[in-house]
């Protein structure tokens, strides 16, 4: 079941957990090299060495392969090509060039990549400036990858200190130049906005700094308070650490015309791209393409029902792959119910939207009669797009009250 399945692609994430400071608002399964948490233990006792991870990254790429790609259920083995592999974390420029092309050696080993396949590695600015980080993005460049992900955030001296950053901004303008002097042609960007002191106008700096750098990708994310995160904590205590609804909505508004002027549609809530440069790799979970997960609390995804997440600590993953055993921590078998659920909350992320013949083949008569009449609904208040008979889309409008419409669509299904 899916919107537009490519059955001959499927993409690569791979984990690596390292940092070297754990940002305040930051989620993801990443570990602050040397740190001591709050309990009082130290990273060392988390994160194995780099060398061991990689290692059992290796094994795990081994005992996934075979079973991947039989249970993706893709139409021919011999055709199956990998069309994105996206090293995230953490902080993977941290890592070694070694270690990233050993990876990258292995995967080869067992899989074959499309001739364009994008191979994304996320950088931190404070870790590639150009003093300390060129001769390493040549050695990352001539390892394989083609597209480098820089975590700017901002460019606001306070707002970088507000969201714990490493970096000043800078260093950014030094990690991007040391970029382009290395060869990548495919650069990103990454912004917050929406935190607590920010305004209008310095955010639209942020915007004008990042524009005129000139990256192919921009993604411009709203701050998010996460409930196990130090913001998190910090919130439950009353400090405030968002603005209000009103500016959000201005700051989300200004972005998507600013971006638009500057020659980068949204192409997805959160996602702005020169014409020919949507991430590949994003693009591949929006359009639930299957994907493999690799490393300590990395998430896969085969055929169209099937979901696992592995074990998230890196030293008990790291264990059971020396058992030789699949390190996950749960497998999930989608129900259809659960499945047409993700295909509206994923398809109306898109500017392309959810085509008409998608509700047609994956919903019943009841449930479809359901949809368009909410749909149609909303056309009317010119949140959705029906410019096209074949196509339902949201407008900017509704790019900025997706979440309210994917909920009222998703709760017929309910």
């Amino acid at each position: 079941m899916s919107e537009t399945f490519e059955k001959k692609n499927f993409g690569i994430y791979i984990h690596l957990p390292y940092c070297l400071q754990k940002c305040p608002y930051c989620d993801f399964n990443s570990y602050a090299v040397g740190s001591v948490s709050s309990t009082g233990v130290s990273a060392s006792a988390i994160l194995p060495a780099e060398d061991d991870y990689v290692a059992a990254l290796v094994e795990e790429i081994q005992l996934r392969s075979e079973l991947f790609l039989d249970q993706s259920k893709l139409a021919c083995r011999l055709e199956q090509h990998c069309s994105s592999i996206f090293f995230g974390g953490g902080t993977p420029s941290l890592c070694k060039v070694e270690s990233i092309e050993k990876l990258l050696v292995a995967l080869k080993s067992k899989f074959k990549f499309s001739s364009n396949c994008e191979i994304t590695l996320e950088t931190n600015p404070g870790t590639v400036s150009e003093e300390l980080g060129f001769e390493k993005l040549c050695g990352f460049k001539a390892a394989g990858i083609n597209r480098i992900s820089i975590g700017a955030q901002s460019f606001n001296p306070e707002t970088l200190k507000f969201l714990g950053r490493i970096h000043d901004p800078e260093d950014t303008t030094k990690a991007l130049t040391a970029c382009r002097r290395a060869g990548f042609k495919n650069i990103n960007l990454d912004l917050i906005f929406g935190s607590a002191g920010q305004t209008l106008e310095s955010w639209q700096t942020d915007l004008e700094t990042a524009i005129a750098l000139n990256p192919e990708h921009l993604s411009a994310y709203s701050l998010t308070i996460e409930s196990n995160t130090e913001f998190g904590v910090r919130s439950k205590r009353g400090e405030v650490l968002t603005g209000d609804e009103d500016l959000h909505a201005d700051l989300f508004e200004y972005t998507q015309e600013a971006l638009a002027q500057a020659g980068y549609p949204q192409y997805e809530i959160s996602n702005y791209a020169r014409p020919g440069f949507q991430c590949v790799h994003n693009l591949n979970y929006w359009k639930r393409v299957p994907y493999l997960g690799l490393g300590a609390g990395a998430h896969g995804f085969l055929a169209s029902e099937i979901r696992y997440s592995n074990i998230k600590a890196p030293k008990i993953y790291l264990e059971r792959i020396r058992q030789g055993l699949l390190p996950e921590q749960m497998r999930e078998e989608l129900s259809d119910r659960q499945q047409q659920i993700e295909l509206i909350y994923l398809a109306l992320r898109l500017e392309e939207g959810l085509s008409r013949d998608c509700l047609e083949r994956n919903f019943a008569a009841s449930s479809r009669d359901k949809l368009l009449q909410i749909l149609e609904e909303f056309a009317q208040h010119r949140v959705v797009d029906r410019s096209d008979p074949a196509r339902f889309k949201l407008t900017r409008g509704g790019m900025r009250l997706a979440d309210r419409i994917i909920q009222d669509l998703v709760s017929t299904l309910l």
